[in-house]
């Protein structure tokens, strides 16, 4: 008896803090906020210069063949990463214009099978489940974790939830240099 009530009170605990899984927020901002836009209280944008080249890990479906491609980490019950996945899809055709192949890698699901189903919501996009191992090579500790590769180089990464507005100002930003 006592082990699940000091596995409910460390999730409570952990949770209220954001450290598990998604970031969260007070539920006054969430209940300020539309269904679709994401406060962007713990985001952080990094524009990178990075020479190395970067592998996709874990991919279930087939490489997507774009010059660009967003790579987001993403966990099933992370409510933050189902608004950003939506926000993606409202913006596919902008993301087309600007060559930008959506990438979706689910950190919490064991195989490629309900990685599958997990996007089933997003049929066009590669998916994947990357090991643990290449999670940490990508410095994935919470989601969601979006970077921008260009020619398979980082040159964007965000942490934490992002607005609508600042996601594509940043990628805009990041593609013309």
């Amino acid at each position: 008896m006592k082990l699940p009530l000091l596995a409910i009170v460390g999730w409570v605990v952990f949770g209220s803090f954001g450290l598990m899984g998604c970031a969260s927020t007070s539920p006054a901002k969430a209940k300020a906020t539309a269904s679709t836009s994401i406060p962007s209280t713990s985001a952080r944008i990094q524009h990178l210069k990075v020479e190395q080249r970067m592998n996709l890990p874990g991919l279930c479906s087939e490489k997507p063949l774009r010059r660009r491609q967003l790579v987001m980490f993403a966990s099933q019950y992370c409510r933050h990463c189902h608004r950003m996945l939506d926000v993606l899809q409202k913006h596919k055709a902008r993301f087309k214009a600007w060559r930008v192949a959506p990438v979706v890698l689910w950190t919490d699901l064991p195989n490629c099978i309900k990685a599958r189903m997990a996007g089933a919501h997003y049929p066009m996009w590669a998916f994947g489940r990357p090991s643990v191992l290449e999670q940490q090579a990508w410095a994935v500790e919470a989601t969601p974790v979006m970077y921008l590769l260009d020619w398979n180089r980082p040159i964007l990464r965000i942490d934490g939830a992002i607005s609508e507005q600042q996601l594509l100002a940043a990628i805009r930003k990041a593609i013309q240099g």
